[in-house]
């Protein structure tokens, strides 16, 4: 069914992709980016097992550029990786955006597991349920 994301303009948005997930996500990536004025704070929350699995990792640059927050995650062991590691959920507890106080809707998209965590998550953190967005 898609993501509500014409409705939500004025809001910051949390994205929230593991593995495959990360497809519908891009789309609303591109939209945002496409009418990034329209928009507050974004965050991309992206998790996968290794480093060379992440889809579309020649665009992160353009969606930083973009003023796309991209937080990648490893849940596997892998050498020389630098960056934040466990799943989306827990990096999501460690270290939550700031913005959550000011209109902010997130979108989920993953396996089951992966989107109940962001979503206990989330609400831990004081975004309600009706906030949180998923495409089935």
């Amino acid at each position: 069914k898609g993501f509500p994301v014409a409705s939500h303009t004025g809001r910051n948005v949390l994205l929230f992709a593991a593995g495959s997930g990360i497809a519908p996500i891009r789309a609303v990536i591109q939209h945002v980016i496409a009418h990034r004025a329209s928009y507050g704070r974004v965050r991309l929350y992206y998790g996968h097992r290794r480093q060379e699995d992440f889809a579309y990792a020649r665009e992160f640059p353009a969606w930083m550029a973009g003023q796309v927050d991209v937080v990648q995650v490893l849940s596997g062991a892998e050498d020389g990786w630098s960056g934040q590691r466990g799943h989306v959920h827990q990096v999501l507890a460690r270290e939550p955006p700031d913005h959550l106080a000011t209109p902010t809707v997130a979108y989920v998209c993953g396996m089951k597991p992966m989107t109940a965590s962001v979503i206990e998550a989330l609400g831990l953190l004081g975004l309600a349920r009706e906030h949180v967005f998923m495409n089935f």
